[in-house]
């Protein structure tokens, strides 16, 4: 009798362990046959539009969830190689397209479409970025007439100006309400160049550099009177 109880334990444990063994051989079998899908996405860093129409923007493709490295195939538009960042000019609506291999040779296909009017011309307007406040030393000049000399005066002092949008989208303007050599404020409507950030207007001239704005005021008539900006854009 207890030489049975014996064997009846013996044959438990064993059917208990081929149970054990039976289920990680299917898990294991599972997990060969499962393919990790990764994910692959696209950042935008920069969105610009331009005053001809055109719109500029900088993107950053990346994975995540394989195996790296990741190699990346582009198949629209095919100029591009990697992972960027890459700048493109989008003149009509385009299709990002390409294929994402990982290092277990898992294959994603990406696919984005942009469509260039649904994208906000103002709110990308290529003058955000110079508008608002600078404090800015200023460098005035203007001649004194008395009998047949010439007096040049000179004098510096701190002034803050603002920038802000025209209704014409190739221009802006320039405000200041406190000038030593105009007590009443003036505003200048000036042209702006894009391509190398420089203004100029009536009696104004200059551009903007980074964070900083630099230029030439004169009032009329010319070389009487004139006032040279330095400034810094107040964050």
């Amino acid at each position: 009798m207890l030489v049975k109880i014996k064997k009846n334990l013996h044959m438990k444990k064993l059917f208990e362990i081929l149970i054990i063994i039976a289920l990680l051989f299917v898990q294991s079998c599972k997990d060969e046959n499962v393919q990790l899908i990764f994910d692959v996405d696209i950042t935008f860093q920069h969105l610009i539009y331009y005053p001809n129409d055109s719109i500029s923007m900088t993107f950053l493709m990346s994975s995540s969830g394989g195996e790296s490295p990741y190699a990346y195939n582009w198949v629209n538009p095919d100029t591009l190689v990697g992972e960027g960042p890459f700048t493109i000019d989008i003149s009509n609506d385009i299709l990002l397209e390409l294929e994402v291999i990982d290092a277990n040779n898992t294959k994603v296909e990406f696919n984005y479409e942009i469509f260039k009017d649904t994208i906000e011309r103002l709110k990308y307007d290529y003058r955000n970025n110079f508008m608002g406040f600078y404090d800015c030393v200023v460098l005035n000049q203007w001649v004194e007439e008395l009998s047949d000399t010439m007096i040049i005066h000179l004098s510096t002092s701190q002034e803050t100006i603002e920038v802000i949008k025209h209704d014409d989208f190739q221009k802006i303007k320039i405000i200041n309400w406190f000038s030593e050599m105009n007590p009443n404020f003036w505003l200048c409507d000036l042209d702006f160049n894009f391509n190398d950030s420089t203004f100029n207007g009536y009696h104004t001239y200059g551009r903007f550099h980074a964070d900083s704005i630099m230029f030439y005021y004169y009032s009329t008539p010319v070389a009487l009177s004139s006032s040279d900006y330095k400034g810094v854009k107040i964050k």
